[in-house]
């Protein structure tokens, strides 16, 4: 817009009334702001069964999502299935568009279906996704990737987290798919307390993170900080696994200069399973703690560049 100085000013629009239809016109700012603009929240904006009140938000612009200065919280909430209502994710970025969450709690999300429907119960990511500050995906499912499914990039820095997210087959917070431009990034912040359930079509693999590939194309994680801590892969019941890879299960590629895995669990790799085609790269102050394993199906291996410094 041009402001009163003559000049092009990037778009703000706040999302702080009262008002019970929040989520509605939270989609209608996402909908009419221009690219590369930004949308303040302040406390919660929530899904309900009002008409035009619930549905999944398509990002298709450049948009930044914050919390309002003095806020106490900024939370937008799909409220899962409350009162009859439809169930949904809560965002879908798509290609070419960038959505930055700075401060921002997502919760509630549900992705069930078929196809594209059943991933990501709390955001699909086709295009860029940059979680910044406390942002938070939690308490999401979906059939695979709970709290996230990438198809494209996913940024995870300072102390933003996903974490007590759900996925009936695969990557109780993060499903990473194949594909050169499905990348997570591990910054800083934690995967954590996410779990994939066993059920009769699946074991389970990958509680915190799946990193699906094969001998041509594949997924992708770079962790350079933070933590993939107390996730759980094919939680059965009590503390009975059927999965693999509670932290990280992976078959694609996984780079890890710094950071901490701790205090997973699984039937084989608690920590990390590298299976079929996966790599596993050891560099830096990367850490496994004593109490997680890293599993190695057939001939695969881990690689370590450099000298492994102690955290």
């Amino acid at each position: 817009r041009v402001g009163s100085d003559g000049k092009l000013h990037l778009e703000t629009v706040s999302i702080s009334s009262s008002a019970t239809d929040k989520w509605k016109r939270l989609k209608d700012a996402v909908r009419d702001i221009a690219d590369g603009g930004t949308i303040v929240i302040e406390g919660l904006v929530q899904s309900t069964s009002a008409p035009g009140n619930s549905g999944e938000i398509v990002i298709d612009k450049n948009l930044t999502i914050k919390k309002a200065d003095g806020a106490s919280s900024a939370v937008i909430d799909a409220n899962k299935d409350t009162g009859g209502k439809p169930k949904h994710r809560i965002f879908a970025v798509r290609v070419g568009s960038t959505l930055t969450l700075d401060n921002i709690t997502l919760q509630g999300g549900m992705a069930e279906g078929s196809a594209e429907n059943k991933l990501g119960g709390g955001v699909y990511v086709n295009g860029t996704l940059i979680m910044k500050g406390s942002s938070k995906i939690t308490d999401c499912s979906a059939g695979e990737g709970g709290g996230l499914f990438l198809f494209g990039t996913c940024t995870l820095q300072d102390s933003s987290s996903i974490t007590q997210c759900e996925a009936r087959d695969y990557g109780g917070g993060v499903f990473v798919d194949y594909s050169d431009t499905s990348i997570l990034n591990i910054n800083g912040g934690s995967i954590t307390m996410n779990h994939t359930k066993k059920v009769p079509s699946s074991a389970g693999h990958g509680g915190g993170v799946y990193v699906r590939g094969n001998t041509s194309t594949k997924g992708k994680v770079v962790m350079t900080a933070g933590e993939i801590s107390d996730n759980k892969a094919g939680f059965n019941s009590g503390s009975t696994y059927e999965g693999d890879g509670g932290g990280i299960y992976n078959s694609g590629i996984f780079e890890m200069s710094g950071g901490t895995i701790k205090s997973n669990n699984a039937k084989n790799g608690g920590g990390v399973c590298i299976s079929d085609s996966g790599t596993f790269t050891m560099s830096g102050n990367a850490k496994i703690e004593a109490d997680n394993d890293v599993y190695l199906n057939d001939s695969r291996m881990i690689t370590v560049d450099g000298t492994l410094t102690p955290a």
